[in-house]
């Protein structure tokens, strides 16, 4: 599927986003928060904690 100028995308598309962050500082952690961005759902809305890799769990919201 190629993308056109003022198109939408077709119903169950998954679309992958990147977030780059910089910053002068050192942060131990980071929090972001986005309750549903513009026209998009989520494939899993439920919080809890979830295995990363490696046995790592994050909390998840």
């Amino acid at each position: 599927m190629s993308a056109r100028p003022n198109s939408r995308p077709e119903k169950c598309v998954l679309t992958k986003g990147e977030l780059v962050v910089e910053s002068q500082n050192d942060y131990e952690y980071l929090i972001f928060s986005d309750t549903k961005a513009a026209g998009f759902e989520a494939l899993d809305s439920l919080s809890g904690y979830v295995k990363a890799g490696g046995g790592i769990s994050v909390y998840r919201e």
